[in-house]
């Protein structure tokens, strides 16, 4: 989940400094233009108190899931013979008077085939019900939301802590992280305690409530579509626990209930990855002309270090906006970037990979986000990628610029100890090459399993500082770009 708000200071921005040199949006990318930020107006007190509220109900949801208040529907049905089990007058008056339904006439009466019968269902779906239903959702949504918001706050903050000692980074790296840090930890020790605290409750509270999903009363009663008005049935007002549900919706309901995704203007987000584009790539050894004026509507940027020449501009993809990057050495290799706020579909053009970029982290897509602070190392890790691939004889490392040397099947570089290696799909019968960083080990804790599925694939993708260029699992094991297999990276 995004914040809107951060995005929309790009258009300003645009505004105000376009047709700009780099070393002028280098320093504008740390005064005036913001490309991380912490999620505003967190009110730790009011989180506090609107989890209290929800954790005094927690116990009547509990005994609601249990054992819900239902209603039987009495229905008549047609069924074979067999399968009736209850008869009345009705039965034989409809019997009589339908022959279409005999089986058979004997001397002693008829001999039916069907009989009508009356059938009594389970109705989870009353008011009630949907009440809770919509009680159940809206303290899911505000327990995921928060539960975001805070386990962002501490994996910043453990990154900014942590990373700052390890060497498996770019050399510019840690002039990126000073830049987007800015502001950011001022003041934010004094709150990581209660944010652990506030995180802990969080997370019991939706784990208690996403236990019982599948629970007829909330799976049943969630079918039903479209605004629901709030009104005070004798249920409500007079069950104990279906009281407690009542209370707490009086007080949170609004004809619909809250919502607390953001809608992102496409423009606003489409400037901001121009600029956190730009900004990775100023901070991963490519450099450009001092005086070369950039137009964010129109890029056509050129980009040298050593022998490899990058090129960055406009395009569109399947009519999709989106920004070419050109990378060159022996050989070209073409990788586009496509900003898009939703799910989208296109088709690739021909001898170009793409790539699209997304704010949401529940996607598939290349996580780039305002919020993030790794979002332009998703973005230098496409790079090097496209280093790699736009070179043949692997004299020069792509990731510092050093020598390579070579051994067996694999190049590596004796600085920054970057190991590239080819390998071959046999099931596609194709190349495609695996990087790593040489004699690396694991730290024990970035192995641990965390309950939050996003957080935890946020950090599975970090484990090798973004220096792999194809997906990988926690052991290092590489997965295969062609038949998604995974093999060792020994």
């Amino acid at each position: 989940m995004a914040n809107s708000k951060g995005y929309k200071d790009s258009k300003k921005f645009l505004s105000k400094y376009n047709n700009i040199t780099y070393p002028e949006f280098d320093y504008y990318s740390v005064t005036e233009l913001n490309l991380f930020s912490s999620v505003e107006d967190i009110n730790f007190k009011d989180i506090g108190d609107k989890l209290y509220d929800i954790e005094k109900i927690l116990p009547a949801i509990g005994r609601i899931f249990a054992k819900p208040i239902i209603h039987l529907i009495d229905e008549e049905i047609l069924v074979p013979v067999e399968a009736v089990r209850l008869i009345n007058n009705k039965t034989m008056n409809y019997a009589s008077n339908h022959s279409e339904h005999w089986a058979n006439i004997t001397d002693s009466g008829i001999r039916p085939r069907k009989l009508l019968t009356n059938n009594y269902r389970d109705n989870y779906a009353i008011y009630e019900n949907v009440v809770f239903s919509r009680c159940v959702d809206h303290i899911l949504n505000y327990t995921r939301h928060y539960t975001r918001i805070m386990s962002d706050m501490i994996y910043t903050n453990k990154k900014l802590e942590i990373d700052l000692l390890e060497r498996e980074n770019h050399i510019s790296y840690y002039l990126a992280l000073g830049k987007l840090e800015t502001g950011y930890l001022r003041g934010f020790s004094d709150y990581i305690d209660i944010t652990l605290k506030l995180l802990s409750r969080l997370e019991f509270i939706n784990s208690f409530l996403t236990a019982r999903l599948r629970r007829p009363v909330y799976a049943k009663a969630h079918k039903v579509k479209g605004k629901v008005k709030l009104r005070r049935t004798n249920i409500l007002a007079m069950h104990k626990d279906y009281k407690q549900i009542y209370k707490y919706m009086k007080g949170v309901y609004t004809g619909t209930l809250e919502t607390f995704e953001e809608v992102i203007d496409p423009t606003d987000y489409l400037y901001f990855c121009k600029y956190i584009t730009l900004f990775a790539i100023g901070h991963f050894n490519l450099q450009m002309d001092k005086n070369k004026i950039i137009d964010f509507k129109k890029l056509n940027l050129d980009f040298k270090f050593k022998e490899y020449h990058l090129n960055l501009s406009d395009t569109t993809i399947d009519g999709h906006p989106a920004m070419l990057l050109t990378l060159k050495e022996e050989k070209e290799y073409k990788i586009a970037l496509i900003p898009s706020v939703e799910k989208i579909t296109f088709n690739s053009p021909e001898g170009i990979e793409c790539f699209i970029l997304s704010p949401n982290l529940d996607t598939e897509d290349v996580f780039v986000s305002i919020n993030n602070i790794d979002s332009f190392r998703r973005i230098q890790q496409l790079l090097l990628k496209g280093l790699i691939y736009s070179s043949e004889v692997m004299d020069t490392c792509p990731f510092c610029g050093n020598q390579m040397e070579k051994e067996d099947n694999l190049y590596y570089c004796s600085k920054c100890r970057t190991e590239i290696r080819k390998e071959h799909c046999a099931t596609f019968n194709k190349d495609y090459y695996v990087t790593t960083i040489r004699n690396f080990r694991v730290k024990k804790d970035k192995l641990r399993k965390i309950k939050d599925r996003l957080l935890q694939r946020r950090i599975n993708e970090g484990i090798l500082h973004f220096r792999n260029i194809t997906k990988m699992t926690t052991d290092l094991a590489f997965i295969c770009p062609y038949c998604n297999k995974a093999k060792t990276s020994k």
